[in-house]
């Protein structure tokens, strides 16, 4: 009986502990398919968001609540942005929404309302629902900027004196704009911008 061969060719090299085993064909694919699932475990991370300890990036986190901070800074610009436009961006749009001094001569309330309301032009395009005529001397109007005693909030400002009023609403459709008009005296509250007023806010019930 043939004695297996010993010849070095045979023989697995020396290790550190003596004689290495041999690795088969099927135990190298194994390990390279091992291999390269442990290399690829980064990318996933990376691509997931995710950092090898299971935590969100602190990168992506980062820019996340930069997105969501500057979304709030507009949102708050654009409301007041908003407030302060509203009925007229200028202080002639109120004017000519909003003060009627010396008062217009009309038959009733509403005869008043429907002859004012298209004299100044708020039935052009749609029939404005509500407005309010102020019927004071437009220099006791542009004092309720000025005066800091009077802020209500943010630039909205109450008057401190009271005023003559007809406030006027519509019931038709356009184009046939119908109003009615109601009469009081009551302080108001307007909203200002670089200390001329620019938007009628309400008025105020003594």
């Amino acid at each position: 009986m043939p004695r297996p061969s010993t010849s070095p060719e045979h023989r697995a090299p020396p290790g550190p502990l003596g004689p290495m085993p041999l690795v088969t064909t099927l135990q190298m694919s194994q390990l390279r398919e091992r291999l390269g699932r442990a290399r690829s475990i980064p990318q996933r991370l990376q691509g997931s968001g995710r950092t090898k300890l299971g935590l969100p990036d602190p990168t992506r986190m980062s820019l996340k609540i930069s997105s969501w901070l500057l979304l709030c800074y507009f949102a708050v610009l654009l409301v007041a942005f908003l407030g302060q436009r509203s009925d007229g961006a200028t202080y002639e749009d109120f004017a000519r929404q909003h003060i009627d001094y010396p008062e217009t001569a009309a038959g009733d309330p509403n005869a008043y309302c429907n002859l004012m309301m298209r004299r100044r032009q708020m039935t052009t395009h749609s029939c404005k629902a509500l407005n309010t005529f102020i019927h004071g001397d437009p220099d006791s109007i542009q004092n309720i900027c000025p005066s800091k005693r009077t802020l209500c909030s943010s630039n909205f400002y109450n008057s401190i004196l009271s005023f003559r009023l007809t406030l006027c609403s519509n019931r038709g459709r356009f184009p046939n704009c119908d109003y009615t008009g109601t009469r009081k005296t009551s302080r108001v509250r307007v909203a200002c911008v670089n200390g001329w007023p620019v938007h009628f806010a309400t008025d105020l019930d003594l």
